[in-house]
């Protein structure tokens, strides 16, 4: 009773769909069923209104944590979960050009977390399977719309790719062959930052990334190098020193060095 009763005080304490699934996921884990079954409805009514991607998508990770110990109601707020997630990466757009400005508007550069919620979503979808409130054709041509949409967020067009590149496991070839026509300076780094993020596995497939940057870096004359410079470094810094470290002598082979 007094868990059920902590449970209860803490939920009403905060708002937003993390923190409620947190406590969703606590009382199934402490077999308190019924203080469970109270606040799935709350926990439906957030992740309906959750605008925040990262939220959400921590929100997910909590249910994927426990779908095992019920999961009929979790299967379906997964689902929901994913719905909503979807719905706001693919509403994510540029914003207008400024009036009378020539320059392009900076692009919103998205925070880790919600890069990594496509990760959790990307879960969801997988342990749904038939469940999944898209069927797998229709969220492959949903992922390849952002892909080629100039509008959106560059940081998840890279993401969709790598989300889309995980099941390209018989094509080593592809990968490079979608990427390479989205590596503009003026956004590279970024579509390279959602790519590593959820792609870490398909890179692996990839032997090719290597010459494309090589060739892409090649291009640009001193002023555009150093404005493409930090996104790169930003977007590199996403993957562990042993992956950097692999794609350095990737490099350095392509100018004959060690």
């Amino acid at each position: 009773a007094a868990a059920t009763a902590y449970l209860e005080v803490r939920v009403a304490a905060f708002q937003g769909a993390k923190p409620c699934a947190a406590a969703v996921a606590d009382a199934l884990r402490a077999r308190l069923q019924l203080a469970a079954g109270k606040l799935l409805p709350r926990l439906q009514s957030g992740l309906a209104v959750e605008a925040d991607l990262g939220e959400l998508g921590a929100a997910t990770g909590h249910l994927l944590d426990v779908v095992e110990l019920q999961p009929a109601p979790i299967r379906t707020l997964l689902a929901q979960a994913v719905t909503r997630g979807l719905w706001l990466v693919e509403g994510a757009r540029l914003p207008p050009p400024v009036l009378g400005s020539t320059e392009p508007p900076e692009p919103p550069r998205p925070a880790r977390t919600e890069l990594a919620a496509l990760i959790a979503l990307r879960e969801a979808v997988q342990v749904l399977g038939a469940d999944a409130p898209l069927p797998a054709q229709a969220l492959a041509d949903l992922l390849e719309r952002m892909v080629r949409e100039p509008e959106a967020i560059p940081a998840f067009r890279g993401a969709a790719l790598g989300w889309l590149a995980d099941a390209w496991t018989d094509d080593d070839e592809r990968l490079g062959g979608e990427l390479a026509p989205l590596l503009h300076p003026e956004v590279a780094g970024e579509i390279l930052r959602g790519l590593f993020v959820v792609g870490r596995e398909a890179l692996q497939r990839a032997p090719q990334l290597a010459a494309l940057l090589d060739e892409l870096l090649g291009r640009l004359d001193d002023r555009a190098f150093l404005v493409l410079l930090p996104a790169l470094r930003s977007a590199f810094g996403e993957l562990p020193p042993r992956e950097r470290r692999s794609f350095g002598q990737a490099v350095a082979a392509l100018h004959g060095g060690t």
